[in-house]
């Protein structure tokens, strides 16, 4: 190609990119056009061999199985025919200048470490001794092998080799990890490079762990695998972890909460001791099934059936004592249980050698994987209260997503180093600064490490984190309301809408408004409703102070506050319109908005960016909790109140908005990227991890000003101080509340009022 001078880098680079891609395929033209003429010569060697009634160990006078990947083969040939592969091969190569590399080629003759040709030579018998001449000619100019070789990156030979080779990937695995460390300041794109590029160069050697091991070292437990790998490969997670939360000591449950995949709310490092047995499984039975069955190429064409010398070697499966068959065998039964779940079936073992969907059998394994891991974290806490309360909010896999599995390539992705830090300390449960000691909050309690207290208490008012959830939410729902059917325009969707209420046209009783378009054409989701009304309250953080060990009935516990959060806010206090001097109750506001056709939703979210049961409904179309009670301090009922809630559960609400917005897109676009990124490749997955990324954002935004407003600033004092900006506070020509209503809904949302939540001021701190 020529270049001419002052040509771009980028007009050139395109062109090198292709002439370097099309070499590759040209090059693995030629050498399949080789190989293939190769293994037919040496096919008819072994059919004589058989004609002459020597059928060798296969039983088809050794038949070659011959495989290439690009420039790089791998050839399993009879002793006796070494020497004529590579004399074939050269001789077909050659007019293509095609040669074997003299110091690349290695001949593999035995795994025992000693040569076989001094065995061969001193042989009575001829083929026998024929093959030892053959192979000395041929190792006097290529290399011979007496432990083992790589094949595909992947070690074969004896246990030694094999142990020494992995062994030496997970030094330079740590490394690589350590390079990382020292060249990149973000500490996203560290965790990020670290968990795609450097933890994944071991994971294809987790098999070859497995099938290393003797079958008195295999763990009772699949998900306990133990070896030299293993410890090496923790090291250099708690090594990278170290670095990233500056902790001297990492407490094993940091490592353990890395490891649960991003699906069940970890940070998705694959770990060997849980993932290793996993994969020797999975890959076993997928070889088997091919062996068995023939190979996949494409849904429009049939099964690729393997040479019969192939089929040999996994015919014998389940009786055969090698190493490989009896592992496989031991974990088979749990294995077939666990991925063999809801299909109807009477043997769960045949279906999952023979039908069982490999990405199915990999989800559900690894949800197995984070249950028993998250057990092993409940064991290490069970006298931590206050940490095994905490627990289920912390694993919400909307958070770990926004953290280390989106798309880089756009800016807004991608999250400030300082939020980044204090996203991680909580998802791993450390502490969030520390170089500082614990320290007294304006409300008189000692303000603990890991940063409960501060989404906890009223003296650290929640409204702009409350406000920063509510403006992320509106932006994604203007995209997925138009692909659901349920809007016309993004301004359907709006924020703070005034005047929903005519009698006090200044309240803004909606953080988000859906305005349910009438007007769309028959392929529209019409609901009879005018519009619906979304009010975002951020929980508290306070969780029971008596954790169940069942991590069932943690979950409940934190549905249960999301319901309260829900709750409250339908149980609002009543408004003075200061133009109007009108007052409401706050069940006549809700009233008011009922009369208007409108629908009212209270979207609580939990620290950990856990939606409630409503607010699950409206997106995902899941079943929200029953109709709460809802009563005054005086027993009478909030009528209205209880009527909205049950107008939010009813069918007149659209439900499930994120699933009809997939199967829109899917059904038009089905090859389509939703994100423009592989990682998001739906609308309910770009919503997920957008909704995450707003979470990381504004509890850390929140974290952090609590923090610094700790040092230097005095306490906002929640519905009273002059800065306070939460909704529910009482303006000078209101009405005084009554002291059950002196509770603002964006800071407390339980029944249970903290004792920093009291409208008491609160003792004097030195800061």
């Amino acid at each position: 190609m020529r270049c001419v001078e002052g040509q771009k880098k980028s007009e050139i680079l395109p062109s090198l990119v292709f002439f370097l891609c099309m070499s590759f395929i040209f090059a693995a033209i030629v050498l399949n056009n080789i190989l293939r003429k190769v293994h037919r010569d040496l096919s008819n060697r072994a059919d004589s061999r058989v004609r002459d009634g020597r059928s060798l160990d296969d039983g088809c006078g050794g038949m070659p199985i011959i495989m290439s990947y690009v420039d790089d083969t791998n050839a399993l040939v009879p002793l006796e025919d070494a020497e004529e592969f590579v004399r074939l091969f050269n001789f077909y190569g050659n007019p293509f200048g095609a040669n074997l590399n003299l110091t690349k080629t290695k001949i593999l003759t035995s795994t025992s470490g000693k040569s076989i040709i001094p065995t061969l030579l001193s042989s009575p018998s001829h083929s026998e001794s024929s093959a030892g001449q053959s192979l000395r000619r041929l190792v006097s100019e290529y290399t011979e092998e007496v432990n083992g070789l790589r094949v595909l990156g992947v070690p074969i030979g004896n246990k030694t080799y094999c142990t020494s080779f992995i062994m030496k990937i997970m030094r330079k695995a740590a490394e690589s990890s350590e390079a990382l460390q020292s060249a990149l300041d973000d500490d996203q794109s560290l965790l990020q490079l670290f968990k795609i590029c450097t933890a994944n160069k071991m994971t294809h050697l987790f098999t070859s762990d497995v099938l290393n091991a003797d079958d008195e070292d295999l763990p009772h437990n699949w998900n306990l695998w133990s070896s030299g790998m293993t410890e090496a490969f923790n090291s250099m997670i708690e090594d990278i972890l170290s670095k990233l939360t500056t902790s001297n000591d990492l407490p094993t449950h940091a490592t353990i909460l890395s490891t649960i995949s991003t699906a069940n709310g970890g940070l998705g490092i694959k770990h060997p001791s849980s993932s290793a047995i996993p994969a020797f499984m999975l890959s076993t039975r997928r070889v088997i099934q091919a062996c068995t069955e023939g190979v996949w190429i494409s849904h429009c064409r049939p099964l690729v059936k393997l040479p019969l010398p192939i089929k040999l070697l996994f015919t014998e499966w389940k009786t055969s004592k090698v190493p490989m068959f009896s592992h496989f065998r031991r974990y088979l039964p749990e294995f077939a249980s666990i991925c063999v779940r809801d299909e109807k079936t009477t043997d769960p073992t045949t279906f999952f050698m023979s039908s069982a969907s490999f990405n199915t059998c990999k989800e559900r394994i690894k949800a197995v994987a984070a249950s028993r891991a998250i057990a092993d974290v409940t064991r290490l806490w069970k006298d931590d209260h206050t940490s095994l309360g905490q627990l289920e909010d912390l694993l919400n896999p909307c958070v770990s997503q926004a953290m280390v599995d989106m798309s880089r390539l756009k800016p807004a992705n991608r999250m400030k180093s300082e939020h980044f830090s204090i996203m991680l300390r909580r998802k791993l449960r450390l502490p969030l600064w520390p170089d500082i000691g614990s320290r007294f909050c304006f409300c008189g309690k000692d303000m603990d490490v890991y940063g409960d207290h501060v989404l906890s208490c009223t003296r650290h008012c929640k409204t702009a984190m409350s406000n920063g959830y509510r403006n992320g939410l509106a932006e994604l729902l203007k995209r997925v309301t138009m692909l659901a059917g349920l809007t016309s325009t993004p301004e359907c969707v709006q924020k703070e809408t005034p005047r929903v209420i005519n009698k006090l046209p200044n309240l803004r009783p909606f953080d988000i408004s859906i305005l349910l378009d009438p007007s769309l054409d028959d392929t529209a989701w019409r609901v009879p409703l005018h519009q619906a009304g979304l009010d975002v309250v951020i929980i508290h953080s306070h969780a029971s102070s008596s954790p169940s060990i069942s991590r069932t009935a943690r979950q409940n516990e934190l549905k249960l506050r999301l319901w309260n959060g829900e709750k409250k806010k339908y149980q609002r206090r009543g408004k003075t319109d200061k133009q109007t001097m009108i007052s409401l109750s706050g069940d006549d506001i809700i009233g008011e908005i009922l009369d208007q056709n409108m629908g009212f939703i209270p979207f609580a979210v939990s620290p950990g960016g856990h939606i409630g049961g409503l607010g699950s409904a409206l997106l995902y179309g899941n079943d929200p909790l029953p109709c709460p009670e809802f009563k005054r301090r005086d027993g009478t009922k909030c009528v209205n109140a209880e009527a909205a809630y049950k107008l939010a559960c009813s069918t007149k609400m659209p439900h499930g908005i994120l699933r009809r917005a997939n199967d829109i897109w899917k059904r038009k676009n089905p090859n389509l990227s939703f994100s423009g990124s592989y990682k998001a490749m739906d609308p309910m997955s770009w919503f997920n991890q957008q909704l995450g990324l707003v979470t990381c954002n504004v509890v850390s935004s929140h974290l952090i000003r609590a923090h610094g407003k700790n040092r230097t600033k005095r306490p906002v004092r929640c519905l009273v101080d002059e800065e306070c900006q939460c909704p529910d506070k009482i303006e000078h020509w209101e009405l005084p509340p009554s002291e059950s209503d002196l509770c603002c809904a964006e800071c407390i949302t339980h029944d249970d009022t903290l004792d920093c939540a009291s409208g008491e001021s609160p003792p004097e701190v030195d800061t």
